[in-house]
């Protein structure tokens, strides 16, 4: 007896596409876990590297807590926007007991649109954690 095909079925090939995809990934396992590895350390790196806090030098420190004082005092009653002069133009002086007089100028605008520049000063002292308070803010037209 001869035995009988069965209609409409070829022969499979010997190899299907994903016996030779999983042949290949065989071989370069080892190199896919290396860089897998390597992507995963050089990430948590620089998570690290990034989650120190940054150094800033003094006067940075001295003209943004002067800036972030005269906003305060000016956003409690006028609600106004603020651009104040760069660092370079800022001045600080240092008083004694280790206090510091800063002094710049702030253009303040309305919701009209109206610009004023004004000049102002402040005292910072430094207390035990560290932190600036600022005494003695005044905002004075020019």
């Amino acid at each position: 007896m001869e035995l009988e095909k069965k209609a409409g079925r070829t022969k499979r090939p010997k190899h299907r596409w994903w016996k030779q995809w999983r042949g290949k990934l065989r071989r370069y396992s080892i190199f896919l876990t290396l860089t897998l590895v390597l992507g995963v350390l050089v990430a948590g790196g620089l998570v690290v590297a990034r989650s120190f806090p940054r150094k800033v030098s003094l006067p940075t420190r001295l003209v943004n807590a002067s800036r972030a004082a005269v906003r305060l005092t000016l956003n409690e009653d006028l609600r106004l926007r603020t651009s104040f002069s760069d660092e370079a133009e800022t001045h600080i002086e240092t008083q004694p007991d280790g206090k510091y007089l800063v002094s710049g100028w702030v253009d303040l605008s309305n919701d009209l649109g109206a610009i004023m520049r004004q000049s102002y000063s402040c005292i910072l002292s430094p207390n035990p954690e560290g932190d600036l308070i600022a005494e003695n803010i005044s905002v004075l037209p020019q």
